[in-house]
């Protein structure tokens, strides 16, 4: 979307089944193998728990309570808007669709 400022921004203007609506998941699958992620956390609730262990996604959920927190950090851009994750950006990140991003909070110890 042009007026977004390009797909890697429709995430501000758009939300829910207007932005995603699941079908990001073997996407999300080919990241973890690609990047060699054996250890983080996601929250991807599109689909359910079913669609992630049909992918072989085998993340934590992301803790209710944001603490304690090491490693990648997928997460859906509309739960990104939802939930009002801004404190997150001081961390490093990527978007590898434009639904979701990969936050680094550092390797696990």
């Amino acid at each position: 979307n042009e007026f977004a400022g390009g797909s890697k921004n429709d995430y501000k203007i758009l939300v829910d089944s207007n932005l995603d609506w699941g079908q990001d998941l073997y996407r999300i699958k080919q990241y973890i193998d690609n990047h060699k992620i054996s250890e983080g956390y996601i929250y991807y609730p599109w689909d359910g728990d079913s669609a992630l262990e049909y992918y072989g996604i085998n993340l934590k959920p992301l803790p209710a309570d944001y603490t304690n927190i090491k490693g990648k950090v997928i997460i859906a851009a509309t739960y990104y808007q939802y939930l009002k994750l801004d404190w997150i950006n001081k961390y490093p990140y990527e978007q590898i669709t434009p639904g979701v991003f990969v936050f680094d909070f550092g390797t696990p110890s």
